[in-house]
């Protein structure tokens, strides 16, 4: 979770008010009138500290970085526990990202959201903030399928499960519409949900994976 907190620095204010409508609304729907009522500070300070919207939001990405990266909960995992439970403790933690809501959601929302709707902050995301969640997911599948991380059976099975992940974070709007009981008035999942869908995106990646007798081939080269 960031450390810092809203207080009597403008700056400061403003990028923790960034951080939470960039998460909640994405960059192209945020507006900078909404992040300086919430930061209390006029859309002047925005100009000063920062330049335009595009440099704040990069500098929330750097930011979120900085102080979330060692304590983001999908890279927490227990190293002695069998490959299947790392899987399961994986994709619940990171739906939980995508699903809760809070300061120690934004940067895991902003991956995701960049993943969706790129900006100009997605050479930092590829650079910074993905690798160490590939590395860990790849770990684990590369432990699974006895392959090692880099292989692109691998990498294939890590987008697979991610896209599970993601697509629950995707398609809020619909689910609030057609299944309001699994969603919170304030677009949060349940945890028992949270749990229910780790679980089955678990067992459905695990059995994909065990069917695969025969690695896929190799990915065609690009012309």
């Amino acid at each position: 979770m960031p450390s810092y907190q809203p207080g009597s620095d403008t700056r400061n204010r403003l990028l923790v008010a960034a951080a939470e409508v960039f998460a909640e609304q994405g960059f192209r729907h945020a507006r900078v009138s909404d992040i300086c009522l919430r930061a209390q500070a006029n859309i002047a300070a925005v100009n000063y500290h920062f330049g335009d919207k595009e440099s704040l939001y990069l500098a929330v990405v750097q930011k979120l970085d900085e102080e979330s990266k060692a304590d983001a909960p999908y890279m927490q995992i227990e190293p002695n526990a069998s490959p299947e439970e790392k899987l399961n403790t994986f994709i619940r933690e990171f739906l939980g990202v995508l699903l809760k809501t809070g300061p120690s959601t934004w940067l895991g929302k902003l991956m995701a959201r960049e993943m969706m709707e790129p900006t100009a902050a997605l050479d930092y995301m590829i650079e910074k903030v993905i690798p160490p969640v590939d590395g860990v997911a790849r770990g684990i599948v590369g432990e699974l399928l006895s392959m090692p991380p880099e292989a692109p059976l691998v990498q294939l099975c890590v987008s697979s499960i991610l896209s599970q992940c993601m697509i629950y974070f995707d398609t809020k709007e619909i689910a609030l519409r057609m299944r309001p009981e699994l969603i919170n008035p304030d677009r949060s999942y349940d945890p028992a949900t949270i749990a229910f869908l780790a679980e089955h995106v678990t067992q459905f990646s695990l059995h994909g994976m065990q069917s695969m007798a025969v690695p896929v081939a190799d990915m065609p080269a690009g012309k």
